[in-house]
């Protein structure tokens, strides 16, 4: 049909080209009279153009029809299209959640790790106070125990010395020797003035201090 409305279209231009030849000159087309090659190319013409016409309407429909289905086509890879790109920015969108949920909770996870970290030193610290404490106060512990100890045995030793003494003043007060031979098993060396076994007969010299060698 498309071929057939260019010859007719064609077939038209040509008889309105003839039509101004042969009114110009009837012998260029053939012809007698202007006349007849006006009747002969507006017959030729109406037909030409009659025709191109009719053939118009269906080349017309069918390239409509086409262009609609083209249309339709179009319109659905269009939806398509739109389609997949929409769910293509779902899938991002949920992508994008995704990872914005695993960096969130890697950040908790982080932030747990620190607090535990914290709470280590935190108690590490606690116990080396404690301990340090406890040290201490057995430092001082054994400290004070051993000045005890040590008062208790110097109060002993005091003791002792004050017993000992007691023990030798009442033995040289109650004894009283009858010469320096018996003195010295006691005191070899003798004894001064101040001493209770101290007699003035056993002092010779008198120079208070009985029985010295």
């Amino acid at each position: 049909m498309e071929i057939l409305s260019v010859l007719l279209f064609l077939l038209a231009l040509l008889a309105i080209i003839v039509i101004i030849l042969g009114l110009i000159k009837p012998s260029l087309v053939k012809m007698r009279s202007r006349k007849s090659v006006l009747i002969r190319g507006v017959f030729l013409f109406i037909v030409s153009f009659i025709l191109f016409a009719v053939t118009i309407p269906k080349e017309t429909e069918e390239v409509s029809e086409v262009k609609n289905k083209q249309s339709t086509v179009d319109k659905k890879e269009e939806a398509e299209r739109l389609e997949a790109e929409k769910k293509a920015i779902v899938e991002k969108e949920k992508e994008a959640e995704a990872e914005a949920g695993a960096q969130k909770a890697k950040e908790l996870e982080e932030q747990k790790k620190i607090e535990e970290q914290q709470a280590l030193e935190e108690q590490k610290k606690k116990e080396e106070e404690l301990a340090k404490q406890q040290a201490a106060e057995e430092e001082k512990r054994k400290a004070e125990a051993a000045a005890a100890a040590l008062k208790a045995q110097e109060e002993a030793a005091a003791a002792s010395a004050a017993s000992a003494a007691s023990t030798e003043t009442n033995t040289t007060t109650v004894v009283s020797f009858k010469n320096c031979t018996e003195l010295r098993k006691v005191h070899p060396k003798g004894v001064p003035s101040t001493h209770p076994a101290y007699e003035s007969k056993h002092d010779r010299d008198n120079d208070n201090f009985a029985c010295e060698q």
